[in-house]
């Protein structure tokens, strides 16, 4: 991503991390663009990067509550399904 610095040029943004990346397709697309499509029953669901994003946050909010902090770590242990991708 591009961006304008203070003197007017051109400055590539750094997205070196997952929540730099995440918070920046937010800004661009929103619920305009699907993030992820995956089939529930038969049918086709989508979740825009809007969706996305606000899982991840609450989510990442949600964990903060619990106790956990940076450095901890988290274990999965369930069926495979799209929601562990956020």
């Amino acid at each position: 991503m591009l961006r304008q610095s203070k003197r007017g040029e051109r400055v590539r943004a750094r997205l070196d991390t997952l929540p730099k990346l995440l918070i920046d397709k937010y800004k661009r697309y929103g619920s305009r663009r699907v993030a992820l499509r995956h089939k529930d029953l038969g049918y086709w669901k989508e979740h825009s990067w809007e969706d996305y994003f606000f899982r991840v946050k609450y989510l990442a909010l949600g964990l903060e509550c619990l106790g956990l902090s940076p450095g901890n770590r988290v274990a999965i242990i369930a069926e495979s399904c799209p929601e562990w991708f956020w």
